[in-house]
Order: C-alpha cells, then sequence, then structure tokens
C-alpha cells in the first residue's frame, strides 16, 4: 500500500511538474518568436506529438525492467526543467526584474515629462516676453548693451 502511494504521489508531481513546464515552454516559444500563429500551432503540435509518445511509452513501461527508476529519471528531469523557471534569466527571477526596470522607466518618464513641461512654460514665456529674452541673453551668453558695464565680484578665497 505505501509503495503504490508512493507510486501514485511520483506520477502525480511527474504529471504536475510536466504541466508547468509545458506551459512556462509554450510562453517562451510565444515570446521568442513574436506571439506568431505559426509557432503556436507548431508548439501545440509538438505538444500533442511528445504526449502521445509519453502514452506510448506508458504503455511499454510495464516491459521496462527498471520501472522505478525510469519514472525516478522523469521526475528528476522534470524538477530540472521546474527550476529553471525559477533560476533562468527569462523566469520568475527575470520577471522580477523587468518589472523593476518597468518601476524605474516609469519615474524617469514622469521626471522627464516634469522637465518637459517646464521648459514648455519657459519657452512659452521667453517668446512672449522681452525683458525675459533681454535677461537669458545676458545670464547665458554674456552679451551687453553698449551702454552697460560688467562688474564682476570674485568670491574670496578662504584659506
Amino acid at each position: 500500500m505505501q509503495r503504490r502511494f508512493a507510486t501514485l504521489s511520483a506520477l502525480f508531481g511527474l504529471g504536475w511538474i510536466s504541466i508547468s513546464t509545458q506551459i512556462y515552454l509554450v510562453r517562451e516559444f510565444l515570446s521568442l518568436f513574436s506571439g506568431n500563429e505559426l509557432v503556436l500551432g507548431m508548439v501545440l503540435g509538438n505538444w500533442l506529438l511528445l504526449t502521445g509518445l509519453g502514452a506510448w511509452l506508458g504503455r511499454t513501461i510495464p516491459r521496462i525492467r527498471g520501472q522505478r527508476t525510469f519514472v525516478l529519471f522523469l521526475l528528476v528531469l522534470n524538477l530540472c526543467l521546474v527550476s529553471a523557471i525559477f533560476v533562468s534569466p527569462r523566469g520568475v527571477r527575470g520577471y522580477r526584474a523587468q518589472q523593476a526596470e518597468v518601476l524605474r522607466l516609469a519615474a524617469l518618464t514622469k521626471g522627464l515629462a516634469q522637465d518637459n513641461q517646464r521648459l514648455v512654460s519657459r519657452i512659452r514665456h521667453l517668446k512672449n516676453d522681452q525683458v525675459a529674452q533681454e535677461r537669458m541673453v545676458k545670464q547665458e551668453l554674456g552679451w551687453v548693451h553698449e551702454d552697460e558695464i560688467i562688474v564682476e565680484f570674485a568670491t574670496p578665497l578662504t584659506p
């Protein structure tokens, strides 16, 4: 009874991990090939082909001598594939890194939008105000009228 429970638990885990891995792989292939319908058809066709191969292997497993070893091998293989979901740069870790990058870029975009709005306001002000234009030319370019004198005060050096 205990052996049967262990075998059924292993097979349930194998199925669960297989489905998770297949979903992950479908998502990866869609992402890799830009979500093309042809790619989706190829992935699903391959999925069905491999499912049929698994069913055929399931029929032949009773004839295999190391049945438990084979099931254990498949379970370990699927565990390795599922661990790749969490460890790979395109898995969960990559998703979190992309989320952080999106938040960083959103904050940067917000700051740039505020800077842009400030510059638009400054440009409108310069277009309409002659005194502001003259002040900016004097400050930015150092230009003066012929009748003006520039006096620069040097800041004293501290000993």
